[in-house]
Order: C-alpha cells, then sequence, then structure tokens
C-alpha cells in the first residue's frame, strides 16, 4: 500500500452559496500558528478549501482517506456542529459526501483526523478521478446554535489518500528474470561441484598418505621383532640324493 503523503490545499472559496464564511481562509494552508478564523454564531458558516494537488497512479485502489484539522476554540461551545464535507466527481455540485464532525470542545490548539488508512472520512467509495483537482473539494462547517460569540481558530487542514497498485510483469521482463535465475543456478550448481570434487581430491590423498604409513610402521615392527626373517639365506652348493644318500652332487662353480 501507498500514500500520497499529507497534501495541503491551496485554493478556498467560492463553491456555491454557502460559502466564503471565513477570515484569512488561505491562512489553513499551511502550519505556522496563523489562522483563519469564524466568529461563531447561530448559522451555519462553511468553507471550502481544494486543488491539493495529489499525484496517484492510473488505474490504483483507493483504499483509505484522512482529513486533518488542526485548531482550537476561544471557549467551550454550547451546542456545535463542527463537520466535515467532501466533494467528489465534480466539486461544483454538493453531491452529498459527509465527513464525521469533529471535537467542539477543543481550547488548546490540537489535530483531529478523520478516516484512516483503510476507511473513508465519510464513509464512501472512491476512484482516482475523484482526486483531481477539478472533482475534490472539501467543506468545514462551523455552527454554534446556543451561544455565539466563540471563535473557532484554524491553523492548518490537509488531506492523504491511501492507494493499492498491482504491477503487471510483462512476458520480457519474466523472460530475461528466469533466464538470470537459471544462469545463476548453473553457476552456483558448478561451483557446488567443483567444491565436492577438490574436498573428495584431498580427503582421498589424506587417507592414501595414512595407509602408507601405517603399512611402512608395520614393516618397521616386523624389523625389529624378527631380524632373522629378513636374513638371506646361504647358498646351496651341494645335493644329495634322497634314495641314496651315499651319493652327492657338487655345484662346480
Amino acid at each position: 500500500m501507498a500514500d500520497t503523503g499529507w497534501k495541503n490545499p491551496t485554493a478556498t472559496g467560492g463553491i456555491g452559496a454557502t460559502d466564503d464564511f471565513w477570515t484569512n481562509p488561505a491562512n489553513a494552508y499551511s502550519s505556522n500558528d496563523v489562522y483563519a478564523t469564524m466568529l461563531m454564531a447561530n448559522s451555519s458558516a462553511y468553507q471550502s478549501f481544494y486543488n491539493f494537488g495529489f499525484s496517484i497512479p492510473a488505474g490504483a485502489t483507493i483504499v483509505g482517506l484522512e482529513v486533518k484539522v488542526e485548531y482550537y476554540m476561544s471557549g467551550t461551545p454550547g451546542a456545535n456542529n463542527c463537520r466535515l464535507y467532501l466533494w467528489k466527481t465534480d466539486k461544483t455540485v454538493w453531491n452529498g459526501q459527509t465527513g464525521d464532525g469533529f471535537p467542539e470542545t477543543k481550547t488548546v490548539e490540537g489535530t483531529d483526523t478523520e478516516g484512516s488508512s483503510s476507511t473513508f472520512a465519510g464513509g464512501e467509495s472512491w476512484v482516482v478521478a475523484d482526486f483531481s483537482n477539478a472533482a475534490f473539494a472539501i467543506k468545514i462547517l462551523i455552527r454554534d446554535s446556543v451561544e455565539a460569540g466563540h471563535t473557532f481558530y484554524c491553523d492548518h487542514i490537509q488531506v492523504k489518500v491511501y492507494y493499492a497498485v498491482i504491477e503487471l510483469i510483462s512476458t520480457a521482463t519474466i523472460v530475461t528474470s528466469t533466464a538470470s535465475a537459471l544462469s545463476r543456478g548453473i553457476t552456483e550448481a558448478l561451483t557446488s561441484t567443483s567444491t565436492i570434487t577438490t574436498s573428495t581430491t584431498a580427503a582421498l590423498s589424506r587417507g592414501i598418505a595414512q595407509v602408507l604409513t601405517s603399512v611402512a610402521n608395520i614393516v618397521l615392527l616386523i624389523t625389529a621383532k624378527f631380524p632373522h626373517w629378513l636374513k638371506k639365506p646361504a647358498p646351496i652348493t651341494a645335493w644329495t640324493k634322497k634314495d641314496d644318500p651315499t651319493t652327492t652332487w657338487t655345484k662346480e662353480e
């Protein structure tokens, strides 16, 4: 899953009749403690924000949407209605995309985030085309129906879109990757065979050397214990006839 990162609006106001009620609304483009403000009264006060400049790949699946508002109020209001509205398809036409309300009792500056990486502020489904500058906008409604005179201070508004992309791998890429993997496999196999052959030869040489050493040690032991076994017998110079001991033959030199 990927996301657009937090995006700031770069335009405000001018969408429909119920718009442009805030003072200095462009101050909500960044977080710098310079505020867009709205004096709360017993009437609906809207302000729109748009041109967020999202960059989402074509064909992506939108999986989540978050809207983050950094704000506070000058006092604890009575019966507030602080609500987020979302536009899609055509930001010039309201299409009923209503986000959640956010806490009205925040008297110290902080943030409130609606939606998440797997849900949508407003609970609707979205497609990539809904987030073009021509299609997407948000409106914030501020109203206090009981106690007028409190001021709403907005420091920053941001939107983040979460999406998933299925990457299609071309046949050529698959073939190339397969050939590369096969080449690596053959190289590794040959390396392994070479290693096994070298190891086996070395072990065999060591074994033969040990056998020869053992044989030599045995010969030395026999020589020491039975020296007469290795003496050359005296040459035969005369023979006696078996059935006539008196007859003798002598070898002539």
